[in-house]
């Protein structure tokens, strides 16, 4: 074969493979400003508003996963923190996709039920005491902070969340939705949470810079102790991932991995107190 021949063959062949070494760069390198493939598609959908200008969001995760005392039984947090790379205010979330490990399993139909109705006429406190089922905290760049309480209901006919923020009136829904397509690879259920359009342009929706969610509780059925969230591999880790889209459109997902740690011991009170 002429020389000239080869060389072009062997220019083509390393040609082929910089391009393939890219791609799988751009697969395998965590990117939380690309888009995504929806990984809870068959759930509800959020109304269609048309992407508007605003700043990427920078965001990571971190996650805890708390033994609760029942068997098998993990209270789960997911601690997300967002940024902009002039410091400003993030741009606002259309939705968010807490994706669970593989290993966990949800127990909603063990927990009494707090309807929609209930919370807009009477408020969450008048939720029953064990429908309660997770908590979250947002907090904005300003420093303003609002707190939300999470009661097992139903959501669009099928197992959810209530997140209520009584400071506010503000009530989030969340539904039960499993995984689809490469996701079953490392999660299996998923709390589908929309934030749907409001009077608010999306363009000043502000974001939060920081934003906590715990999802776990404890009831009793026939005698027998049932934890909202189960795993079925106690010593972990577990795998944790947070899908979410904004009003620019943009789509991230950061993760994290955590190994379970057993709750606080409580500290006896003193002799006489």
């Amino acid at each position: 074969m002429p020389a000239r021949t080869l060389g072009r063959l062997l220019a083509g062949l390393f040609t082929v493979l910089s391009a393939s070494t890219v791609a799988v760069v751009a697969i395998t390198t965590p990117a939380v400003a690309v888009a995504a493939a929806d990984p809870t598609p068959l759930g509800p959908q959020r109304p269609v508003e048309p992407d508007v200008e605003g700043p990427e969001n920078l965001d990571t995760l971190t996650s805890s996963a708390t033994r609760n005392g029942v068997r098998g039984g993990l209270n789960v947090t997911f601690d997300r923190t967002s940024r902009t790379a002039d410091g400003g205010v993030p741009a606002g979330a259309r939705r968010f996709v807490f994706l669970l490990d593989k290993s966990l399993t949800v127990n909603p139909s063990a927990f009494p039920v707090c309807t929609r109705q209930t919370v807009d006429t009477a408020g969450v406190s008048a939720c029953p005491p064990a429908s309660v089922v997770g908590s979250a905290v947002g907090t904005y760049l300003n420093g303003n902070r609002v707190q939300a309480t999470a009661v097992n209901s139903r959501v669009a006919d099928r197992p959810g969340i209530l997140l209520v923020f009584p400071a506010t009136g503000q009530v989030l829904e969340q539904t039960l939705e499993p995984v689809t397509g490469a996701y079953r690879q490392n999660y299996r259920w998923a709390i589908d949470e929309l934030l749907m359009p409001n009077a608010t342009p999306p363009q000043d929706r502000p974001g939060t810079v920081r934003f906590t969610a715990t999802f776990g509780a404890t009831t009793t059925v026939a005698g027998r102790p049932v934890s909202y969230l189960q795993t079925s591999d106690p010593d972990g880790p577990y795998r944790f991932a947070l899908w979410s889209e904004f009003v620019t459109g943009q789509v991230a997902v950061p993760t994290d991995c955590t190994v379970p740690t057993d709750a606080p011991t409580p500290t006896p009170a003193p002799a006489g107190a």
